[in-house]
């Protein structure tokens, strides 16, 4: 079977094709070689664009990226498609850690519902019964709000490692040993910090888990269908899958899946504020609270190599922006690009001002220090004037 590589034009001489009412890919993509075919060989063959997909595709050196499936939208259109066999265009990819982002999108769109408020404490929605080992913090967990969780600022030790390190590590004692049967008891159940919730950032599936767990309680014995009645059926999200665990509490924080197209409607989504074919899917206002930097990381306790090392974060999704005079975490990028990202390089990037959404699937062991190198090329490429 071979590859399938699809590289759309989208500019014609002078006029962009963006140029008119907003489409949204509800039943499927638009691509822009339907609407520009004259400029395909000659949009494919510029300099700047076989630069990117020399990157992201074709650079089959012992360090160069596995990408799976990528998707870039730039207008409302889809301008470059790739897509490995294994896979193909429309194949369920395990987007791991993008998951959290995810699970924060439907929380919005629960929000936008009226079964949940940010400043609700979870408390009120999972009680402080389900700790079964009482410590004297347990205080602290009638405070921490639904916020907290989405900041990743719950105040709960967490210890977020995918390494192997299975004496250490959280994240694969609850996925795979002591905490697989009830991801939400498991993450309810940890140990809680001296100093309280909306203090210190500790990324976590475990505050996904417990947002899962209070999407539960609001949509009652609608829950196995609440993220699909709430956002994947409402955009055209086909492919996406989540997986349950024995006690039926989806898996927030990892373990969904998903194909690069229906990824980039998620993405879509939210550079469109929420809106989808005219109705509000997520509150007004909601990508910028997003994207506002996690308050805990503004506290004078996160050290700026922390936040050098570990990178900036929203509430549920990545930023690139400066906090505290450190400069921005991807300087070639714009400053008003965010993402989602998941680990072997499974990435979500929207930005703004370029009106450009890019979905990618792929298995890197390393890829975070690319996105600064992505961004630039996909701008140099998807930017340019063609003559």
């Amino acid at each position: 079977m071979p590859i399938l590589i699809v590289f759309f034009s989208f500019l014609s001489f002078g006029l962009s094709p963006y140029a008119q009412a907003a489409t949204y890919p509800t039943k499927g993509w638009r691509f822009l070689v339907q609407e520009n075919p004259a400029l395909y060989y000659k949009y494919r063959n510029s300099r700047a664009c076989q630069k990117f997909v020399q990157l992201l595709v074709q650079d089959h050196s012992a360090g160069g990226l596995r990408t799976d499936q990528l998707v870039v939208v730039k207008g409302g259109r889809v301008a470059y498609e790739y897509s490995d066999p294994l896979y193909g265009p429309n194949g369920a990819h395990g987007v791991w850690s993008i998951s959290k982002s995810i699970t924060a999108t439907l929380i919005g769109a629960a929000v936008q519902k009226g079964l949940l408020r940010i400043d609700q404490r979870l408390a009120d929605l999972i009680p402080i019964s389900i700790r079964k080992d009482k410590s004297r913090f347990d205080a602290h967990y009638g405070r921490i709000k639904i916020s907290d969780l989405l900041e990743m600022s719950s105040g709960f030790q967490w210890h977020e490692a995918n390494d192997g390190d299975l004496q250490n590590s959280t994240l694969l004692d609850m996925l795979y040993l002591r905490g697989r049967k009830n991801v939400l008891a498991y993450s309810a159940n940890a140990p809680l910090l001296p100093e309280g919730p909306g203090q210190h950032f500790v990324y976590s599936s475990g505050n996904s888990n417990l947002l899962m767990g209070a999407l539960r309680r609001v949509t009652g014995k609608n829950y196995d269908d609440a993220p699909w009645d709430l956002l994947f059926d409402r955009l055209g999200m086909r492919s996406v899958r989540v997986e349950q665990d024995a006690a039926g509490n989806f898996m927030g924080g990892s373990h969904m899946f998903s194909s690069a197209r229906d990824l980039a409607k998620l993405g879509y989504l939210l550079l469109k504020d929420g809106v989808w074919e005219g109705q509000r899917i997520l509150p007004e206002g909601w990508i910028d609270y997003m994207t506002e930097v996690s308050p805990s990381l503004l506290q004078p306790q996160t050290s700026l190599d922390f936040i050098r090392r570990e990178g900036v974060f929203g509430r549920s999704i990545w930023v690139n922006k400066d906090v505290r005079g450190i400069g921005t975490p991807f300087p070639r990028a714009p400053k008003d690009m965010f993402f989602a990202g998941g680990q072997a390089g499974q990435f979500l990037l929207v930005v703004p001002s370029q009106d450009m959404v890019i979905a990618r699937t792929g298995w890197d062991k390393e890829y975070w220090q690319r996105i600064d190198k992505i961004m630039d090329r996909a701008i140099r490429c998807f930017s340019q004037e063609l003559k």
